[in-house]
């Protein structure tokens, strides 16, 4: 294996560690195999055929030991190496994914005195404003995407996956709701494509609807398009009647 070859104080940075840590990133990082490795300055960068080498400031805990005894970036190192490429949206992906409340890597204030430290970090500003958008809340990237784009709506943050009981008391949850215009938001990843998910869907839009709520179902396709999803949910938020019925 590679890692087994690299120098001690090598570590994987970047995007091979995002994905070494299972962090969200763009598509179009699929398509990028090229490794990055990193060495704490002054030391020379690596250099090999498919490698990526920096010699970059590395702060206390800025490296860590994965399980399989990989060194790699830390989860809040890693945000700040991904703010030289990534854009706002996806930044904000990436530090819900870090702090989510079911399973989170590192907590809001971690990032912010990652931030902090005197290395000269590339466009450390869009990644304040990143953690300033953050929601632990937040599930996946598509969600975290789809939050930010509701936001151009004006009416607010919509709330997260909150729980709402059905006629039955039965506990569901919507991805993303606008209880005063009773818009339920909801994204559907490919997963939904199966029968029993699609039976499913089904059912838990009519028991949303017999509640009162407007169930507005997304998709990726929808994501490409934000001016679209903006005016499309406004204008059945004008349709809308609004509830409160979340609990």
């Amino acid at each position: 294996m590679f890692a087994i070859r690299l120098p001690d104080a090598a570590f994987f940075s970047h995007s091979t560690a995002a994905r070494l840590h299972g962090i969200p990133l763009p598509p179009r990082f699929d398509r990028m195999p090229r490794l990055h490795l990193t060495v704490a300055s002054p030391a020379r960068a690596p250099h090999a055929s498919g490698l990526v080498g920096h010699s970059r400031f590395v702060a206390p805990g800025d490296v860590v030991v994965s399980s399989d005894g990989i060194r790699l970036s830390s989860p809040t190192r890693v945000f700040a190496e991904m703010g030289a490429v990534l854009a706002l949206p996806d930044l904000v992906a990436v530090a819900d994914h870090l702090i989510r409340r079911d399973a989170p890597m590192c907590t809001v204030s971690e990032l912010l005195e990652r931030l902090s430290v005197g290395d000269r970090l590339t466009r450390r500003r869009t990644l304040r404003q990143a953690i300033a958008l953050t929601n632990p809340r937040s599930e996946s990237r598509p969600e975290t995407l789809l939050r930010l784009i509701l936001l151009r709506c004006g009416w607010g943050e919509p709330d997260s996956n909150s729980e709402v009981r059905g006629l039955d008391g039965s506990a569901m949850r919507i991805d993303l709701a606008f209880p005063r215009h009773g818009l339920a938001i909801e994204y559907h990843g490919d997963y939904h494509r199966s029968p029993e998910q699609w039976r499913s869907d089904l059912t838990r839009r009519s028991r949303l609807e017999a509640l009162g709520w407007t169930v507005v179902e997304l998709t990726a396709e929808d994501l490409r398009d934000p001016d679209d999803v903006v005016a499309r949910v406004v204008a059945i938020a004008a349709r809308a009647h609004p509830i409160a019925r979340l609990g």
